[in-house]
């Protein structure tokens, strides 16, 4: 396999597990579950140092670790598990390697994967990869980005109520915990406007024949035209089957059923945020919003919740840092990237 993967990217909420299951129905690709590469990697993946006999302990774990994440999930990446067929294979992939990197280790991990299911094409769906396309071409120079754009409200809306999809799918507590407290209408507005902004830096520098924006909302209520196209961007051929999924992953449904993609969710915003909580979002993303087509509302706040909001929008973002502190490796960069 050569660099060719395909990366699902943008703001979580906006649609990037719906487009990967579209997209595993298509007999040519397979698209892994969330890895966090750079999150997890970076530094490792950027490196040029050969990896030897010495490191076969660690080469072994990575490529357990690896799986446990794919079979289990990223948030369960904790229950470590060995899986002694997968690691023969990859070893004996890696082993034909002219170099030895954790980078080349990494492209034998995707290999395996789509080899295992029989696809020709591979990729993953981290949405945070967004904000590492530049980086992310540095090291898979022949790789395509889909980057999903949602509606700001309609995200905070979704990203409000993710705790309870997370309590529906059986992640663990402490994750359900952290997806609740880590909502607040300006935090999920500073983090849209980011996502949007990072991917078109990423489009101006390398075009539109490496990073495709697709729209949530075409998507729902096109879903095969919108397929279509994202098939001609990649070099696949569309097949009815990519629409044979089931409907499921809503925050804002409780008990998601059928077949297909579902467009009755584009507007729930405008029922389930209160008018503050639109205000917020269409003050922080109106500039971006309207530039990409979204018409603001002009809701008005009611003070008391706008006070409230505020009052709590340092401690929310002191709490949802000390819980996801074990991954942000650098807090002072962290906290300067979202705000500056």
């Amino acid at each position: 396999m050569d660099d060719r993967l395909i990366f699902i990217v943008g703001m979580a909420r906006t649609g990037t597990t719906l487009v990967a299951r579209c997209l595993n129905k298509n007999e040519n690709i397979y698209i892994l579950n969330e890895t966090h590469l750079m999150r997890e990697c970076q530094h490792l993946l950027s490196s040029d140092a050969q990896l030897t006999g010495c490191d076969s302990d660690f080469i072994r774990r990575t490529i357990n670790q690896f799986i446990t994440i794919q079979r289990k999930g990223i948030y369960r990446k904790s229950e470590y598990q060995e899986y002694p067929d997968a690691v023969t294979k990859v070893l004996e992939m890696f082993g034909k390697k002219s170099e030895k990197t954790f980078l080349e280790l990494i492209k034998c991990l995707f290999q395996y994967e789509s080899d295992l299911h029989g696809k020709k094409c591979c990729g993953e769906q981290t949405p945070n990869h967004v904000f590492h396309i530049d980086q992310l071409i540095n090291l898979f120079p022949k790789a395509v980005f889909i980057n999903m754009v949602r509606d700001p409200r309609a995200v905070v809306l979704s990203q409000k109520n993710k705790w309870k999809a997370a309590k529906r799918s059986g992640q663990p507590l402490l994750e359900i915990i952290r997806t609740r407290i880590n909502y607040h209408p300006i935090t999920q507005s500073i983090l849209w406007i980011k996502s949007v902004d990072s991917a078109l830096v990423a489009i101006n520098k390398f075009g539109d024949g490496k990073v495709k924006n697709v729209y949530y909302e075409a998507l729902v209520n096109e879903p095969e035209k919108q397929l279509k196209s994202v098939c001609s961007f990649i070099g696949v051929e569309y097949s009815h089957s990519m629409l044979d999924i089931s409907v499921s992953m809503s925050s804002n449904v409780s008990a998601p059923s059928g077949l297909g993609v579902d467009a009755s969710l584009t507007d729930k915003w405008r029922t389930m945020l209160s008018s503050t909580e639109i205000f917020f979002v269409e003050l922080f993303c109106k500039r971006q919003a309207r530039s990409i087509g979204y018409k603001m509302t002009g809701a008005k706040p009611n003070l008391l919740k706008l006070a409230w909001y505020l009052f709590l929008f340092p401690i929310q973002i002191l709490a949802a840092y000390c819980l996801s502190a074990d991954r942000i490796k650098n807090p002072f960069k962290f906290f300067k990237k979202i705000f500056r």
